[in-house]
C-alpha cells in the first residue's frame, strides 16, 4: 500500500470521527453529518484492504488508490468555498475565518448547511455574534438568524450616526462596535424605536457650544457626558423620567445664560409644565427674562433689608408655580416702592426731618 494510499485513509477516518462526533452530541446539523459520514464510510470500505477466503487460503488485495475527486465534487468544492467566502464578507469582523475557509471544506464538506452548522460553533464566529447568542441564551427568539441580527445592528447605528453620536459605539466594523451593540441588545433590552428616542434626548444635552447643558446635569443629577447615554439607556428607567431629565437640564442651561442660579428642583417644575414632550429651545425664554427683571427690581431693598430674594424664587413667583414665593416678590415690591418710590416714599414729615440735621 503506498504512502499517499495510507494518508488518504486516514484522512477518510479522520472526517468520519469529526463529524459522527456531531451526530453523538446532537449537533443542529446531526441529520447532514450522519448523511456524510455514511458516504464516507463506504469510501473508506473501499479504500481498505479486502481479505477474501477461497481455494483453502485467504487472498489479499488492495483497492486501488483514488486517482482524485470526480468533477462534480470539484464543483461542489468550489461552491462551498465561495459561499463561505459570500459569508463571512456580509458579516463583518470574520476575518479571522476567511483563511480557515480551504480547511473547513476539507474537514467538513461541501453542504452548506453542514458548514454553517459548524461555523457557529467556532470562536471567532461566538466573538462577531455575541449579542445574537445571548439573546438565545435568553430565551429571546424574536431575532431568528444572523442577518435579521446584522439588520438589528445596521438600525442601531443609524440612531446615532442621526444623532450626531457616530463615536459613541465605536468605529463601524470593529469589535468594540459589535460588543456595544451587544449590550444594547442584551443587557438594555430596549427597542431601537425607544433607542431612539432616549438617545434623541441625550443628543439634546451634549449638543450646545456652551456645554450648559452638560453642566447642568452634571450639577443636578451628578451624570457626566462620558456616562450619560448609559444612563438614558438604562432599561429601570422609563422613557418619561428619561425625558424629564433632559428637559430640567435644558431650563437649568436657558436659566444659567441670563445668569440665573436655579437649583434641581425649579427646573423640574419649570420642565413639568413641558409634560412629556420635548422642551423647545427658548420655549421659556420670556418667563426667565421676567425672573431676571423681577430680581433686578428688588435687589436693592433686599440689599438693605439683609434678606434673599434666590433666584429660584425671582423664577418661580415669575412663572406664577409658587405662591410662597409671589408672595415674597409682591411684599419686596411694596416695600420697595415704599422706600425708593416718590411720593409714596420721601413725604413732607420725611423732608422735614432731613431738613433738621
Amino acid at each position: 500500500m503506498s504512502a499517499a494510499h495510507e494518508q488518504y485513509i486516514r484522512n477518510l477516518q479522520g472526517s468520519i470521527a469529526r463529524h459522527q462526533r456531531m451526530v453523538d452530541v446532537n449537533h443542529p446539523a446531526a441529520a447532514q453529518a450522519q448523511g456524510i459520514v455514511n458516504r464516507l464510510t463506504a469510501d473508506l470500505a473501499a479504500a481498505l484492504t479486502v481479505r477474501g477466503g477461497g481455494g483453502g487460503g485467504n487472498q489479499t488485495t488492495t483497492a486501488a488508490a483514488p486517482t482524485g475527486p470526480d468533477p462534480d465534487t470539484v464543483r461542489k468544492n468550489k461552491a462551498a468555498r465561495a459561499f463561505l467566502q459570500d459569508m463571512f464578507s456580509s458579516w463583518g469582523g470574520m476575518e479571522d475565518l476567511i483563511g480557515e475557509i480551504d480547511r473547513l471544506v476539507r474537514d467538513y464538506g461541501n453542504q452548506p448547511e453542514v458548514l454553517t452548522a459548524e461555523v457557529r460553533t467556532l470562536e471567532p464566529y461566538k466573538k462577531r455574534f455575541v449579542g445574537f447568542i445571548r439573546l438565545r441564551e435568553q430565551g429571546v427568539t424574536d431575532i431568528r438568524n444572523e442577518t435579521e441580527y446584522l439588520n438589528l445592528e445596521r438600525d442601531y447605528r443609524q440612531v446615532f450616526r442621526e444623532a450626531g453620536m457616530r463615536d459613541f459605539l465605536g468605529t463601524d466594523g470593529t469589535q468594540v462596535q459589535f460588543d456595544s451593540i451587544a449590550e444594547l441588545v442584551a443587557d438594555y433590552s430596549v427597542s431601537v424605536n425607544e433607542v431612539k428616542a432616549r438617545i434623541g434626548d441625550a443628543a439634546r444635552l451634549v449638543s450646545s457650544p456652551d456645554n450648559l447643558e452638560a453642566a447642568a446635569l452634571r450639577d443636578y443629577y451628578g451624570i457626566d457626558t462620558t456616562t450619560l447615554t448609559e444612563y438614558v439607556l438604562d432599561p429601570d428607567r422609563t422613557m418619561a423620567r428619561v425625558n424629564e431629565i433632559a428637559n430640567t437640564a435644558l431650563i437649568g442651561a436657558q436659566a444659567a445664560r441670563q445668569e440665573l442660579n436655579i437649583n434641581e428642583t425649579t427646573a423640574s417644575r419649570m420642565a413639568d409644565i413641558a409634560g412629556a414632550g420635548d422642551l423647545l429651545p427658548g420655549q421659556y425664554q420670556q418667563t426667565i427674562d421676567g425672573a431676571v427683571e423681577l430680581r433686578d427690581e428688588v435687589s436693592r431693598l433686599a440689599d438693605i433689608e439683609g434678606s434673599e430674594l434666590t433666584d429660584s424664587e425671582a423664577l418661580l413667583a415669575s412663572a406664577n408655580l409658587d405662591q410662597s414665593a409671589s408672595k415674597k416678590v409682591r411684599g419686596l415690591r411694596s416695600r420697595e416702592r415704599a422706600r425708593f418710590g416718590g411720593r409714596s416714599g420721601v413725604t413732607s414729615s420725611t423732608l422735614s426731618r432731613t431738613s433738621g440735621y
